[in-house]
């Protein structure tokens, strides 16, 4: 028998994926040049042609001949990968419609809430039909050997998310900055009126397009005011906590059932501060004292870092961020229209276009934006449907499950315990994984056994053991030789323990839930 050569086991693969049928490919290489001896030179014939794309190429070179179509779509290449979904530019077999399919990986079906709030995001986002929030066309489950994988079919955007501009460029111009902002506004109210909260509204969900349009993105957390079915699905699931430390508002850090439309606007509004001043509101400290920031305290005067921006934006900014939602500007249309009516007024000012002039305490805390750690991606492109799986910015805070953007993520030993005071005391669950709550077990069973809550020189030991990293935590402070299991420690008082800002912003949701 005549071995196979790697050329037409090559071309055995391409008829085998479905992507060229045999007729095809022999007239194909009827015609192709004689310089064509190869199954590399043959690939890059075929792109050159536009007849495969370079994903399905190198797919195809490493021996694969499966996974080029789902459902109703061939897959033309892949854009990003994050811990709840993947994406990908397809093509519909049919109609040669060039869509964005965010895929659902089969191995988080059955984990925790992913299908349900998945569904969920897909129905509501095929209703919501507005210039500015992105389109969902469909939602298919294709199954193949007994495994059924969803995905929903959405418009394919070109451009940026405003994290990764604001990171990668510095902060906008001032009009540019309205005009992102105005547009997210239009976008958040069209929901609102539909009765749909976001409650994920950050930089990497607003989505400027090449064109200049402005899109708002992932509805992954979205909840429907005065509906019901959207808190049992929270609670089904034992979360309590949704949204992005950041630019999480006050009351939806204590409780997400209760956030309504003008958590959105507080968003929002620390978004405008982010875009403006290239840092969030509260740039310093873990999540849990960056969550007790956006509770206590207001944030740096943006003309501390940028000298050029207007009186009336920065009262627009103050009014957005109000603590008490009670006193914050209500509806995301009043935002929009002062937006719109500076814009009118200020439209023969050229020096709003020019770049920001920003101070020297800006240019340092530029800087601090680099914890804000980008995850691992396949590739980096400009065309990308959704934000969700490229920012690198702080994780979505979604309880029992890590967000697209908690890869690798550590957690301070202090932190920990601020999530076992929540757990505990407050009732409200954590956002750690399993895996995560494993580990803050075994740092808690490492502490030293003789260390009790009476003993004030050893609640001193104790803090000094939280406030360092994980890493010097474990090798300065804790001794392995005289560790109890990890149910002794699961079994005292953790407020008693520490004595840090942990303590003190459990204390504050507690409180705040109680009003």
């Amino acid at each position: 028998m005549t071995p196979v050569s790697p050329f037409e086991n090559f071309c055995d693969l391409i008829v085998q994926s479905g992507l060229l049928d045999r007729d095809s490919l022999r007239e194909l290489l009827r015609v192709c040049p004689e310089s064509i001896v190869d199954s590399q030179t043959f690939a890059r014939h075929l792109t050159s042609r536009g007849l495969l794309t370079q994903w399905q190429i190198d797919k195809l070179l490493l021996g694969k001949h499966r996974g080029f179509f789902l459902g109703s779509y061939r897959l033309l290449s892949h854009l990003a990968r994050g811990g709840m979904s993947s994406l990908y530019v397809a093509e519909h077999v049919d109609s040669g419609d060039i869509r964005a399919l965010k895929v659902l990986p089969p191995a988080k079906v059955g984990e925790s809430s992913y299908l349900p709030r998945f569904l969920r995001e897909a129905r509501v986002a095929s209703q919501l039909k507005h210039p500015n929030i992105i389109r969902v066309f469909e939602l298919q489950n294709a199954s193949e050997n007994g495994t059924e994988t969803y995905f929903m079919a959405m418009e394919l955007l070109r451009g940026r998310d405003l994290f990764a501009e604001v990171t990668e460029n510095g902060p906008l111009t001032i009009r540019l900055a309205v005009d992102v902002i105005r547009q997210a506004a239009l976008g958040l109210e069209y929901s609102h009126r539909a009765n749909l909260v976001h409650r994920d509204v950050k930089p990497g969900n607003i989505f400027l397009t090449d064109s200049g349009t402005v899109k708002v993105l992932d509805l992954g957390l979205a909840g429907f005011l005065e509906n019901q079915q959207d808190e049992n699905l929270t609670r089904e699931f034992n979360e309590r906590i949704l949204g992005t430390a950041d630019y999480l508002a006050p009351e939806q850090a204590v409780d997400s059932h209760i956030a309504d439309a003008r958590a959105d606007i507080y968003s929002l509004g620390c978004t405008f501060y982010f875009v403006l001043s290239g840092r969030p509101p509260f740039p310093d400290g873990n999540l849990a004292q960056r969550i007790l920031s956006h509770q206590t305290r207001d944030p740096r005067d943006i003309r501390d870092l940028r000298t050029d921006v207007p009186e009336q934006l920065l009262d627009l900014i103050r009014r957005m961020l109000i603590k008490q939602r009670s006193a914050r500007i209500r509806t995301a249309a009043e935002v929009a229209e002062e937006l719109t009516c500076w814009m009118e007024h200020t439209r023969f000012r050229t020096e709003f276009d020019e770049p920001p002039v920003l101070t020297s305490d800006a240019d340092a805390d530029g800087r601090r934006l680099k914890r804000l750690r980008v995850p691992r991606k396949m590739n980096t492109q400009s065309e990308t449907p959704t934000a969700a799986l490229r920012s690198g910015e702080t994780p979505t805070v979604n309880a029992n499950h890590a967000s697209p953007n908690t890869n690798r993520y550590c957690y301070s030993p202090e932190f920990d315990a601020f999530l076992s005071l929540l757990d505990r005391e407050h009732r409200m669950q954590t956002v750690m994984t399993s895996a995560e709550l494993t580990r803050r077990r075994r740092l808690l069973s490492q502490l030293p056994y003789n260390l009790t809550p009476e003993s004030s020189e050893n609640q001193e030991t104790l803090m000094s053991v939280t406030e360092k990293s994980p890493v010097s935590a474990q090798t300065e402070k804790l001794s392995t030789d005289t560790s109890p299991d990890a149910d002794h420690w699961n079994s005292v008082p953790l407020n008693s323990l520490f004595r840090t800002p942990a303590t003190r912003a459990a204390n504050w949701l507690r409180k705040l839930s109680r009003q």
